[in-house]
């Protein structure tokens, strides 16, 4: 069984390391092993040693590091992984967590008393490779909350939660146009979006009982549930170690990093600016 693994992990990463310098935004690819990407929104590097390690990128968003600054502990990371390559199909899953504490704007009400904002996106990517045109497709999952929790007088612990939670497709095709051009086009489709909202409470009855109830509600405020679309129009520039990309996108409105999508459409510029060392 391990001769499998590692015979499956050199047969992949050899072909891996024939293919430097691939895209790897919404794609299934991950930056080659010590590779580092610093770029406007993000930071990340490719893991290396272990024929498992060098399919691993990690990476962060400094600005979500910015409101340790101002005296509230936060931090975000994100992780990669490319499960599948051969010379046509790629396959990666990817997860991120982002977390600010909020508890010094709660705690001179109860010392006890807890508050936090996190963002949480899954993703699973799969692509296909012909010639200079390479296919990608994903499904994207983001739960996105503000959750706190105290002690009251006459309950034990008070709590409750709001949050957005949002599933959307995402597909693009980009042509090799040159060396260094590349075309980009694709769209997102959203399925499905809710809102929630819960509270709670427990009390504790005599030395090991405790009694609890739990009161949440759902609904598509926005209405976009299968409703919500855009298409994307971009050139991505690949130097040697600087990437640029230019274009814009028409269709609903999606804030960036939450993923929370509007009812709005209108058009929206596309700017990314990052290094590959």
């Amino acid at each position: 069984m391990l001769r499998t693994v590692s015979c499956f992990l050199l047969a992949t990463t050899a072909v891996a390391a024939a293919d430097r310098g691939e895209i790897t935004e919404a794609s299934p690819a991950t930056l080659e092993p010590g590779e580092v990407r610093v770029g406007l929104s993000d930071v990340a590097v490719g893991l290396f040693g272990h024929d498992l390690l060098r399919r691993i990128e990690i990476g962060t968003r400094p600005i979500a590091w910015l409101p340790n600054a101002g005296g509230l502990a936060s931090y975000d990371v994100r992780g990669k992984f490319e499960l599948w390559r051969d010379p046509h199909l790629s396959l990666a899953v990817a997860a991120e967590h982002m977390l600010v504490d909020l508890t010094p704007f709660v705690e001179g009400a109860d010392a006890d008393a807890r508050a936090s904002f996190f963002v949480t996106p899954l993703e699973g990517w799969a692509g296909l490779r012909l010639g200079r045109v390479r296919i990608n497709t994903g499904a994207v999952y983001t739960r996105v909350g503000l959750r706190g929790m105290t002690n009251t007088t006459t309950i034990d612990e008070l709590g409750g939660a709001v949050g957005s939670s949002t599933v959307q497709l995402r597909g693009n095709v980009e042509v090799g146009l040159s060396r260094t051009v590349h075309l980009v086009l694709g769209g997102r489709y959203v399925p499905w979006q809710q809102q929630y909202a819960e509270a709670g409470g427990s009390e504790r009855v005599g030395e090991n009982g405790e009694v609890s109830n739990t009161t949440r509600g759902e609904a598509d405020l926005m209405s976009v549930s299968g409703r919500a679309w855009s298409a994307s129009a971009e050139l991505h520039f690949t130097w040697p170690h600087l990437n640029l990309r230019l274009g814009a996108e028409y269709g609903n409105y999606s804030t960036p990093v939450i993923n929370f999508v509007t009812s709005t459409r209108g058009f929206m510029p596309t700017v990314d600016l990052y290094w590959r060392i």
